[in-house]
């Protein structure tokens, strides 16, 4: 038997002097019985009564241990609320017939209401309908008698916070589900550093841009989009002209300070629609959507240039830093998203080979002898 249900007639006998009381008298009165009997020498009712008055008192015995058993049960919930209280996790035991029979302090402050509001109610009553509805599957099957783990997020105090909860199934001797114990910790914290490092994991650390696995995602679905609306996309690969002096020259730290400069010229430079990340050391690229022409590409080049032609400070000192840029048209023929990036990258040595300070553009015309084929194709 669970202590969190509590037989019905265990609960009365927790009034130890009436049901005493009650067979004591009994127990007297069949000795009087007894006595009568045996002065009106009627020997089988003295023999019955005097029967009688010992299962009187085997009574008293059972009672004084049912009792005994009552307290015992009562001092272990007493202890159980006690030990739940001092949890921080919300801890909850609900019947088949889902109403509450247990709740510690921390689910009754969590839900906002007194244990009398709780306890003995139905969970729809008690948190709702909507939140009933809405997690009544896990506890079916709870009931069912399967373990269930979830997670879920709610609004407390005008933040948004996430919890982990679990439904334990609770069954009888007979192996019969008589109820659920349900767990629910506030993952809040934990939640937090785990969405930290997934956006670690995808943004550059020094300039705040997105990384190359940020980029690559980027990249996939901006080609996606061009292939479906027919509208131009361009990918520009730059690279800041001779960061390796600056580093020789003032230290690394000096160089830190000229790519978060860089980076925000950048973007700055370029429109709300492109996207900006930063690959790895001096190089960085921009994907250029919806482009109505693609000349756009060597205007929004040129914006960039421009940007970069007001000296940047540099551990304390003017210093010029100019970028070279690598632009490179979606083509048919880009299957992967690399062959564009590598036609790009390509174009941006060309822009290097002239000193830098200059943007090129990769030809834009498919191989011959793919064109050729497409003719084929299209003859047949």
């Amino acid at each position: 038997m669970k202590i969190f249900d509590l037989p019905p007639r265990l609960a009365r006998l927790h009034d130890r002097k009436q049901p005493i009381m009650v067979a004591a008298t009994l127990f007297a009165v069949l000795v009087c019985v007894a006595l009568i009997g045996a002065y009106l020498h009627s020997l089988v009712v003295g023999i019955l009564v005097i029967g009688l008055g010992i299962l009187g008192y085997r009574l008293i015995g059972q009672i004084r241990m049912l009792l005994q058993v009552g307290e015992q049960l009562s001092g272990s919930e007493k202890r159980l609320q006690a030990i739940t209280d001092n949890l921080t996790a919300f801890i909850v035991y609900i019947d088949r017939d889902e109403r509450f029979q247990f709740t510690n302090q921390a689910y009754e402050k969590w839900l906002g209401k007194p244990s009398s509001e709780i306890i003995g109610h139905h969970v729809g009553e008690a948190c709702g309908d909507e939140v009933y509805g809405k997690y009544k599957r896990f506890f079916d099957r709870a009931v069912a008698g399967r373990k269930t783990d979830f997670a879920f997020a709610a609004m407390r105090d005008g933040s948004k916070r996430y919890y982990h909860a679990s439904h334990i199934p609770q069954f009888d001797e007979d192996g019969k589900v008589v109820g659920v114990c349900g767990v629910i910790r506030d993952i809040t914290e934990l939640k937090k550093l785990e969405l930290q490092l997934i956006k670690l994991a995808r943004v550059d650390a020094l300039t705040g841009l997105p990384n190359r696995l940020q980029f690559d995602e980027h990249l996939r679905k901006a080609i996606g989009r061009s292939r479906r609306s027919g509208f131009p996309l361009a990918l520009m690969y730059l690279e800041i002209d001779h960061l390796k002096t600056i580093n020789d020259t003032y230290g690394y730290q000096a160089g830190d300070e000229a790519l978060c400069e860089f980076a925000s010229r950048l973007s700055a430079s370029v429109r709300k629609t492109d996207n900006v990340s930063r690959l790895s050391g001096d190089e960085f690229v921009t994907i250029l959507e919806g482009m109505k022409t693609k000349d756009e590409a060597d205007i929004v080049a040129s914006n960039v240039i421009q940007a970069m032609q007001a000296e940047f400070s540099v551990a304390g000192k003017l210093y010029l830093v100019t970028t070279s840029i690598g632009i490179a048209i979606l083509r048919d023929d880009d299957i992967e998203p690399q062959s564009l990036l590598r036609r790009a990258h390509q174009a941006l040595y060309r822009a290097k080979s002239g000193g830098g300070n200059a943007h090129s553009a990769a030809e834009n015309r498919q191989p011959a002898n793919l064109a050729a084929g497409e003719r084929r194709h299209d003859a047949i």
